[in-house]
């Protein structure tokens, strides 16, 4: 904190800093909607495979990937992963490409016909993009997406279904 603050009780530095993010956010709305914005980009494209490789103890457990991610972009970072962690380079890869896929098949089945006829799916996409917009920012990691993944399921299954049931002569191209 600020150190015209360390010396207030808690409570009081807490809402002084508060009071002053408020502000501050409120002053320059575009320079944070670009930072929300990229946070949200590092939520949808973490797909948790070093997660995963820790619970294996098969990355450290504080690897800094985030910091150089910020520093350096995702691309930044998946190189500096791909050069020093490979394993964990192709796990995310592997992993990410499953994740784009659901993702993708939520978004094709989210904007066809159901959401304008049926309140349900609606609703459920309204709920789908509230948490979307939750999981950005600066501290956004792929962990923050973790609400928002039943609904892409329900809306890849729907799509999956949908692709399933069509004719096969339409699918064969006859």
């Amino acid at each position: 904190p600020h150190p015209e603050l360390r010396d207030r009780p808690r409570g009081e530095m807490y809402r002084a800093m508060g009071s002053e993010g408020l502000r501050t956010l409120a002053q320059h709305p575009l320079i944070y909607a670009g930072i929300h914005l990229k946070g949200l980009v590092r939520a949808l494209a973490d797909p948790g495979a070093i997660e995963y490789l820790r619970l294996f103890q098969l990355y450290p457990p504080s690897g800094g990937l985030l910091g150089v991610a910020l520093d350096q972009g995702i691309l930044g970072a998946a190189a500096q992963l791909l050069r020093e962690r490979p394993a964990a380079f192709w796990s995310t890869l592997a992993l990410g490409l499953v994740a784009a896929v659901g993702l993708g098949l939520a978004l094709a089945s989210a904007f066809r016909g159901a959401v304008r006829t049926d309140p349900a799916a609606l609703a459920l996409l309204l709920v789908g993009a509230y948490f979307l917009l939750m999981c950005g920012g600066p501290q956004a990691e792929g962990r923050f997406r973790h609400p928002l993944m039943p609904v892409v399921c329900v809306f890849a299954g729907e799509r999956l279904a949908a692709l399933h049931e069509r004719p096969r002569s339409r699918r064969s191209g006859a």
